[in-house]
């Protein structure tokens, strides 16, 4: 469960980074989406091993060394509730606007 919410949380994360650039919501949450899938497809050809990186660096770290398709699909979650909460606030903030 950690792991799971820690995806979903790092996705969500990169999709506010991605906004405060001032990209528009999609994009940000498609940004945040292949982010992961990028640093899950450098588990899955263990990328850490092919460069020799000692275990406890940062690159290590925040590449991660096992990879699992379950990941994926928490990405997709993560993207997506980030772009749902953030389409909330843009209708609540454009309704206090138009009042």
């Amino acid at each position: 469960m950690r792991g799971s919410l820690g995806d979903i949380l790092v996705i969500a994360l990169l999709y506010a980074v991605f906004r405060a650039w001032r990209n528009p919501p999609l994009r940000s949450a498609i940004m945040a989406i292949a982010a992961g899938f990028i640093v899950e497809g450098l588990q899955y050809i263990h990328l850490v091993d092919l460069l020799g990186l000692k275990k406890g660096s940062v690159l290590y770290i925040v590449i991660g060394n096992t990879f699992s398709p379950y990941d994926l699909f928490m990405y997709l979650i993560g993207g997506g509730l980030a772009w749902l909460a953030d389409q909330f606030f843009l209708r609540r903030t454009a309704a206090r606007h138009s009042s």
